[in-house]
């Protein structure tokens, strides 16, 4: 789909404030894209930090190089599609896009320089289990909503370390395995990333799991928590081999249970 026929699909129904920005007022916002309001960078992407002159809100714009790269650009197509059809407290508002012969941008809300893994790794500032309980949360909410859509939108690249739309033709148990992942990332405070040939997050956990040792998966740094430990249960539960029917609505009741049962209700 053409990014005109992408713009006209969704002006029956837009929000006044989601809008097509031109490339000057992306280049004011930005300072030109100066390599000092570069927040991160990837690949052919590159997010700067902005403000809009017109409501001086800050703002991330996100620059995608598409220069002889047909592929990237039907990546950055899909995104825009994705994004111009939701609403959701806990997934990162868009606010408009723009387009020139070599540059795709996306404009969202402001977000900080670092991953969620980031402060999880963190030594400086230690999530709280609350912290961490609200984060799976909000996180096991934004996917159901994401699955309940018609058509369901489903994330291609779902970790700690960053979430990027890319396609919508995985599995919805795709996202849920790697929700599980990034339980298990939340909850030991390591990463799932790791060189080739170095024992995976998963396999510790399953080692841990099976040999009555689930406490010393849990990160060390904070005081043993029984409800970190129930939810170590989910991260099997959705995992696990043969559980392709496991849906987000059935993590969600699981959750609740788990926090019902800790605050009494």
């Amino acid at each position: 789909m053409s990014l005109n026929s992408l713009w006209e699909s969704f002006l029956s129904g837009a929000e006044a404030e989601v809008r097509r920005f031109s490339l000057n007022e992306l280049q004011i916002a930005t300072q030109n894209f100066s390599d000092s309001y570069i927040i991160s960078s990837a690949d052919k992407n590159v997010f700067y930090r902005g403000v809009l002159t017109s409501s001086l809100k800050e703002v991330t714009v996100k620059k995608v190089d598409v220069l002889n790269a047909d592929k990237t650009s039907e990546g950055w197509e899909v995104e825009l599609s994705v994004l111009l059809r939701i609403r959701h407290p806990n997934i990162i508002k868009l606010h408009g896009f723009g387009a020139v012969e070599e540059s795709r941008f996306l404009v969202y809300d402001y977000f900080p320089n670092h991953s969620l893994y980031h402060y999880l790794a963190s030594d400086d500032h230690i999530l709280s289990w609350e912290q961490r309980f609200t984060m799976i949360f909000g996180l096991a909410e934004g996917l159901k909503y994401l699955h309940q859509l018609q058509p369901p939108i489903i994330l291609n690249n779902f970790n700690s370390s960053v979430i990027l739309l890319k396609s919508c033709m995985m599995s919805e148990f795709c996202d849920t395995y790697s929700f599980g992942i990034v339980l298990m990332e939340i909850l030991s405070g390591r990463s799932a990333s790791r060189p080739v040939g170095e024992k995976s997050l998963k396999e510790e956990f399953i080692e841990a799991y099976f040999s009555d040792r689930e406490a010393e998966f849990l990160d060390n740094r904070l005081v043993f928590s029984v409800a970190a430990r129930a939810i170590l249960d989910i991260c099997y539960f959705v995992t696990g081999a043969g559980n392709s029917s496991i849906t987000m609505e059935l993590v969600l009741i699981k959750l609740r249970s788990i926090m019902d049962g800790r605050t009494g209700r």
